[in-house]
């Protein structure tokens, strides 16, 4: 059976690397090492990667950053913490995908990735912490259903 140690860990790793790359890439889409087509842009609400470069930094990259602190510190608001921090990276890739024009057409490889991570934080971030106030109890249920999940291969 999972740990709640073990989901811990897990989620810190998922969240710390979200929030790693997010902050990177941003910052890279920001100073210009890592330059997009501004063709890609035809149709949406931004002109230049500016906004696009700030909000993967500091809102997917950002609140990763506080699910993996919150997460590694035991914090009642952890579980919390994780869910967000997936649903902001899904979300994020999910309209990325949607209003961009890439060529050839997307999803890429990232944006196939990542949100199968986000994903996996939204789901385990729901218990890494006993008593926290997404699921104040019953959360050793919750830890078999999603080891369940993990053997139908199923997960993410």
């Amino acid at each position: 059976m999972l740990t709640h140690r073990f989901l811990r860990i897990c989620t810190v790793v998922l969240t710390g690397f979200v929030a790693i790359s997010a902050i990177a890439g941003g910052f890279a889409m920001l100073v210009g090492l890592d330059v997009f087509p501004p063709a890609w842009l035809a149709g949406t609400p931004f002109s230049t990667y500016t906004i696009p470069a700030l909000l993967l930094a500091f809102v997917v990259g950002g609140s990763a950053l506080v699910a993996a602190v919150t997460v590694a510190r035991g914090s009642k608001t952890a579980g919390l913490a994780a869910i967000t921090a997936g649903l902001m990276l899904t979300g994020y890739v999910t309209v990325e995908v949607l209003i961009l024009k890439q060529t050839p057409p997307g999803p890429t490889w990232i944006e196939i990735i990542f949100p199968r991570i986000g994903s996996g934080d939204h789901r385990i971030g729901r218990i890494p912490c006993r008593g926290s106030i997404v699921w104040p109890s019953g959360s050793g249920q919750i830890a078999q259903g999603i080891e369940s999940s993990m053997s139908k291969g199923s997960w993410i």
